[in-house]
């Protein structure tokens, strides 16, 4: 009996244009990280448009309720620095006069605020995998080593007619956790997101290139779903 999985996104434009496209994304078992990715996409401008599969499966607002890039190794190290920020402005406090019974009403309020706001997102489905390893990811290429984001695709390069073919193994580089159809990181369920401009992987040092890539707006989306074909 066959462990396998495949899966399938149609990409489509919410932009505007008319870009389209159906990509495949396959894993023949949980022991093996590899997954290839393949498939065609239309309707885009000339040159490299940055890739990647982003946290939700929510297209009901576009690609802009997609979500962010899908890190599931990345979240504590922004709680973390949540909590650094927040210490910083206790201590501007102390350093000032101020009323210590002010001073315990705002921390309380502001503990309160943290934890609501954790529950919710420990309580909402795409998100649960998010909490799970404390080290800390920036953007980069899919072949970078295991600093970069899962979700991290790269780039797709359109030919004059705006059409490009996708095809990439993701994922089995040794210590490297890549895009999974199996397992607890399963990508299925979630999007895969186009871009306007090419995703510079994080070299670009731009203000957004360790975040996203810099590569512009979203122009098209898709849900990736299982599909019944093995073929």
């Amino acid at each position: 009996m066959s462990t396998g999985c495949k899966a399938v996104c149609v990409v489509c434009s919410d932009a505007g244009n008319n870009v389209l496209g159906i990509l495949t994304m396959t894993q023949s078992d949980v022991s093996q990280p590899v997954v290839k990715l393949a498939g065609k996409l239309s309707g885009l401008t000339p040159g490299k448009h940055g890739l990647s599969v982003c946290v939700s499966g929510d297209v009901s607002a576009g690609s802009a309720s997609c979500g962010p890039i899908f890190n599931p190794f990345g979240t504590w190290l922004a709680l973390a620095g949540t909590r650094r920020r927040q210490q910083q402005r206790e201590d501007a406090v102390a350093t000032t006069a101020v009323d210590p019974a002010d001073l315990v009403r705002r921390r309380r309020a502001f503990c309160l605020l943290w934890l609501r706001s954790l529950t919710r997102i420990c309580y909402h489905p795409p998100f649960r995998a998010l909490l799970e390893t404390p080290s800390g990811k920036t953007h980069g290429a899919p072949d970078d080593d295991n600093q970069c984001m899962v979700g991290d695709l790269g780039n797709v390069v359109a030919d004059e007619n705006g059409a490009a073919e996708v095809k990439m193994e993701l994922g089995g580089k040794e210590g490297k956790a890549g895009v999974q159809l199996l397992g607890p990181h399963s990508v299925v369920g979630r999007s895969i997101v186009l871009y306007a401009g090419e995703d510079d992987q994080g070299r670009g040092g731009q203000e957004n290139s360790l975040a996203t890539g810099n590569p512009g707006p979203r122009i098209a989306a898709g849900v990736i779903g299982l599909s019944v074909s093995s073929s």
